[in-house]
């Protein structure tokens, strides 16, 4: 997302999506998840030397890699259950490892392996059954529980995904808070309202979620006019569309901005885009410069001074990031912090350009502008 400051005393913070909400999330969302993977009646087991397959009266089947199945013993010999974490050790371990003698207990909905290593394990079927390799179960778990799929939109539909939150719901509220979270990964905006005349609340609202991400900037800073400043976002001008911190690898999650003072003048608005609906866009009808925008590294970087502390920090991105699954996982964009370094072959830079500007077309021209007032968070 792009988001262009307010020019009028507004308060920043970052912080990271690694929540303290995120485990009564995690057990909401183990309920619902993997219907379905659902098998009804009795359960009969087959394997060979790969595969252990469970067969369900009902014609469905669950199948899983035997080297899989001891990676992932859970008893407390090859699981610590406090940490949630697996402490086999891997050593020791045999990729080999056979089956001496298999069974499923209808009952008590287990899985019982002996194994020719003189181990025993023992799997639920709940337990299977969530983490079964059936395509449908991996796509619902990247798209929902890992990395909610992204809402797109447009200036047209923009009002329709903007969710509002009152600050004192998120502070006392565990369901308010966990919609705000899940709206925020989906749709990425959304506006807090009647926030006390603080700069203290943003903090406040960080701590109920997670940790402050410290940049070169501090924890929190001020976004006003400064005379002789070293950051374009100090200035009194507008600032162009952009997004934060391009020439950091690790980037904040969120980026909350808390206006205490609006100005009464024409100025102070918001000018806000959709990047993942223009990368989508330039994938579908420029399919070549969203290629060179998806694989050109661009030199990005920051040189100033804050508080008395000097910095110059470095970052190669492209302006698309993708994930290893080929999708559109960030977006760098900040004509300001785009260095005038630029470490690619000479015969590939005009089309970057080219590529470039279709991209700042595209996200100007779905763009929407507004303006806050004191007491919101955006």
């Amino acid at each position: 997302m792009f988001f262009n400051n307010v020019r009028s005393n507004t308060f920043v913070q970052f912080f990271t999506g690694n929540s303290k909400y995120l485990p009564k999330v995690v057990r909401r969302f183990n309920r619902t998840f993997y219907k379905s993977a659902l098998c009804t009646g009795k359960i009969n087991v087959q394997n060979d030397d790969k595969y252990v397959v469970l067969n369900c009266d009902d014609s469905k089947s669950l199948k899983y890699p035997i080297v899989w199945l001891r990676d992932n013993c859970q008893c407390k010999e090859c699981f610590h259950g406090g940490s949630m974490s697996r402490i086999i050790d891997w050593s020791k371990f045999n990729v080999n490892v056979k089956i001496d003698n298999i069974s499923f207990n209808d009952t008590a909905a287990e899985l019982t392996i002996k194994w020719n290593d003189n181990h025993s394990s023992v799997h639920s079927f709940d337990w299977l059954r969530e983490r079964s390799f059936d395509y449908a179960n991996r796509r619902e778990y990247l798209d929902t529980f890992y990395r909610p799929k992204k809402t797109l939109w447009n200036k047209d539909g923009y009002n329709q995904v903007l969710d509002k939150y009152k600050f004192i719901d998120l502070m006392y509220d565990n369901e308010a808070l966990r919609s705000w979270l899940q709206s925020l990964s989906k749709n990425g905006v959304s506006i807090i309202e009647n926030t006390p005349h603080s700069e203290q609340e943003c903090r406040k609202l960080c701590d109920r979620v997670a940790f402050i991400r410290k940049t070169h900037y501090g924890e929190e800073f001020t976004v006003q006019a400064k005379p002789n400043t070293s950051n374009v976002a100090y200035l009194s001008t507008p600032l162009q569309l952009h997004t934060d911190l391009p020439y950091y690898g690790y980037k904040p999650g969120v980026i909350l901005l808390h206006c205490l003072t609006q100005s009464q003048s024409s100025g102070g608005s918001n000018l806000l885009s959709d990047g993942f609906l223009a990368a989508e866009r330039m994938k579908l009808d420029w399919e070549k410069y969203y290629e060179i925008l998806t694989t050109t590294l661009v030199d990005w970087c920051d040189i100033g001074e804050e508080n008395g502390e000097k910095f110059y920090s470095l970052h190669r991105a492209p302006i698309i990031s993708l994930d290893h699954d080929g999708n559109v996982d960030g977006i760098n964009y900040s004509v300001p912090q785009r260095d005038s370094r630029f470490s690619i072959s000479i015969d590939k830079v005009d089309e970057w350009y080219k590529a470039k500007a279709k991209f700042v077309e595209l996200i100007h021209e779905e763009a929407v502008t507004f303006k806050t007032k004191p007491g919101d968070i955006r």
